[in-house]
């Protein structure tokens, strides 16, 4: 039922109970009530309780100024089937019961979810760096946890000892390779012997077995289908190639076997059957367990403008909560966004707003940040404030951050991004504003990777990252797990007086041009700074060739000599014939180094390095005591003090009240 509508002179309101309708239809008729011209506004008010979305709910028709509102606390927006105690027993059939782990046979229940459910659920899907990020398998969520798939190792990853084929390489077939280094033939995936190999012939019992793995660089996972394991030989084989072959050093899980449900939280799923296997995490009442079925989007917002989404929990979905591109003035606000699989928010427009709103288990980007022009330089306004963004890139765990920015004039302020395996701020494009986050716990399963990144394109200018307090970067004990890291060039960016506490390296700068590195505090890294020059280095030969190089094809595809750009960027139209390669006009200066080594500036001849000191901990800033509110140093003359305390949120009043 809906309850109205109410009128005022103006507004139309529509109270929408959980219970008697759905969404949809609440749409619907939101959609229809519009199109009388009296109509200048709509409210749709969501009623306490769960509001199931099967399709995405689209509200493109209504096309005046709308609001969707909870009416207090405990509004769900699901994109699952519920199920109310569920009824678990104990598993008696001996087929699955000698599968399972001796251990584990007395802790695991079992459920054959009813037809209506179980037709059309998704097993795993093939996902990774460079995979498009397409709705991934039906997941379970049980009394609002989310059920980990069965995995070997529990934690972490087991080493790979030996490549005996590295498969072909997809990255190899690209067009940016020379011809004559093109990869050509049929794709074939890589065999592969592990160092441990002591589950192999109960892994060959198993059927439909993924492998997830860093599987030559550490900065590029990728999930594959094993198709095949011999015992004998000791090898498993890959189904498909991993996008740049395996290496010698890659490192793997198990997923989706049985016989490696092992520990409480964890779950296996067999779509044929409808069978679902879990240890109930420790404490669980078992009352409510819910299933993903929605593809995505729950909300569809394209071409709408003057929308506010407020107070609002949105769940349980395998792909995005919400989309909206080329949206003016979309406000979403005080709203939760929990266990999904892909995105949490697809937003590309003009003016629009996310605040205050809490990300959590999210599958890939928690925000996807986009909109302006390019080419004109036209600056979008759109902002990510006051959020709390953690445990995003759950399962696309490479270059899927807690926030991506492209296009023109983003921002992102006040946020707190934490627990992340790779980084939190990704961005490309022009002229963002990255300031007064913190970043904790982040870069925590990857290598040669930032918390803020960005990287290969000279024309990607006008950022400034400010005011940031950057904690505990890099866990993984791999390269270059760096706080900033500005890769390839990047160029023409402005990192200006941000504290980077703890970690492995402060910052990596990639030979950049036109970089500012000015005012900022690191204290207990590993190492400060390094800048290099690779584009007299190791990116030479690449670089020096025109058709090949994405930098100077990125440069030449947008117009830098045009007197809009040549104003705001004015040395950017001379990076072919000025010195090409070199970190020209680069500037590393008034930054405090306490109890962490300076670093390396590898071309000084070319840049300015200069006033920038080094200390010993004090009393009062020291890697093992609390944070001061403010930084200052009196032995820096331009110093900007650091206000540590205005970093991150400014209250606790994020996400939207699950209530019960």
């Amino acid at each position: 039922m809906l309850a109205g509508p109410a009128r005022g002179a103006e507004e139309l309101v529509l109270r929408v109970s959980p219970s008697e309708t759905s969404l949809a239809e609440a749409v619907q008729r939101a959609t229809k009530a519009a199109e009388d011209p009296d109509v200048l506004r709509v409210r749709l008010v969501l009623l306490p309780g769960v509001h199931g979305v099967g399709q995405p709910v689209s509200l493109s028709g209504v096309r005046v100024p709308l609001e969707i509102v909870a009416a207090g606390p405990g509004v769900r927006v699901v994109g699952g089937a519920v199920l109310r105690d569920p009824g678990f027993v104990p598993v008696t059939e001996r087929a699955l019961l000698e599968r399972l782990p001796a251990a584990s046979r007395g802790h695991v229940r079992g459920l054959v979810l009813p037809p209506e459910v179980a037709i059309g659920l998704a097993g795993i899907t093939h996902r990774g760096m460079a995979v498009p990020v397409e709705p991934v398998e039906s997941e379970f969520i049980l009394d609002g946890v989310l059920l980990r798939l069965a995995r070997w190792p529990d934690a972490g990853f087991a080493p790979v000892a030996e490549v005996l084929d590295r498969g072909s390489v997809p990255r190899d077939r690209e067009p940016d390779v020379a011809p004559e280094k093109r990869e050509t033939g049929p794709a074939r995936g890589g065999v592969f012997r592990p160092a441990d190999t002591s589950r192999l012939a109960a892994w060959a019992a198993e059927s439909g077995l993924w492998a997830q793995g860093y599987w030559f660089n550490d900065w590029a996972d990728e999930l594959l289908p094993v198709a095949g394991i011999d015992v004998a030989a000791r090898t498993l084989t890959l189904g498909l190639p991993h996008r740049y072959g395996l290496g010698p050093e890659g490192r793997f899980a198990i997923v989706g076997a049985l016989c490696e449900l092992d520990a409480p939280g964890e779950a296996w799923f067999d779509p044929p059957t409808g069978t679902l296997v879990l240890w109930p995490p420790d404490g669980a009442p078992c009352r409510e367990l819910l299933v993903t079925r929605a593809t995505g989007p729950l909300l569809s917002l394209d071409g709408m403008h003057d929308v506010t989404v407020s107070g609002i929990s949105f769940e349980a979905c395998r792909g995005s909560a919400i989309e909206a591109r080329q949206a003016e003035r979309l406000l979403i606000e005080h709203c939760s966004f929990r266990n999904l699989g892909t995105h949490a928010i697809v937003l590309d427009g003009l003016q629009c707003s996310v605040r205050n709103c809490l990300f959590e288990d999210v599958g890939a980007s928690g925000v996807r940040l986009s909109g302006g022009d390019r080419v004109t330089l036209r600056p979008a306004g759109n902002d990510v404030t006051n959020c709390l963004l953690r445990r995003c890139g759950r399962l696309f765990r490479t270059y899927q951050p807690a926030v991506h920015l492209s296009g023109v004039g983003q921002r992102v302020a006040h946020c707190l991004l934490t627990d992340l395996p790779h980084a939190a701020i990704l961005f490309e494009g022009n002229d963002h504003v990255i300031e007064a986050n913190r970043i904790e716990r982040v870069v925590t399963e990857t290598g040669d990777a930032g918390a803020v990144y960005c990287g290969r394109d000279w024309t990607a200018q006008g950022t400034t990252i400010r005011g940031n307090v950057f904690r505990d970067v890099g866990s993984a004990g791999r390269r270059y797990e760096n706080a900033i890291y500005l890769d390839d060039m990047a160029s023409g960016i402005r990192v200006q007086g941000n504290l980077i506490v703890g970690g492995h390296w402060g910052m990596l700068i990639g030979g950049g041009r036109d970089v500012e590195v000015t005012g900022n505090v690191l204290l207990g890294c590993r190492l400060g700074l390094s800048f290099d020059a690779r584009g007299t280095g190791w990116m030479a030969g690449a670089l020096a060739d025109p058709e090949h190089s994405t930098l100077r094809q990125r440069w030449r595809a947008m117009p830098v000599a045009n007197a809009l750009w040549r104003a705001r960027y004015p040395s950017l139209p001379d990076y072919e014939s000025d010195r090409m390669g070199r970190p020209v006009g680069s500037v590393v200066a008034g930054n405090l180094f306490v109890a962490t080594p300076f670093g390396r500036v590898s071309d000084a001849e070319v840049m300015r390095v200069e006033d920038n000191l080094l200390r010993e901990a004090s009393d009062t800033l020291a890697p093992d005591r609390p944070l001061p509110g403010r930084i200052t140093c009196p032995g820096l003359a331009n110093f900007v003090p650091i206000e540590v305390d205005a970093a991150g949120p400014g209250s606790a009043d994020v996400g939207a009240a699950r209530g019960e």
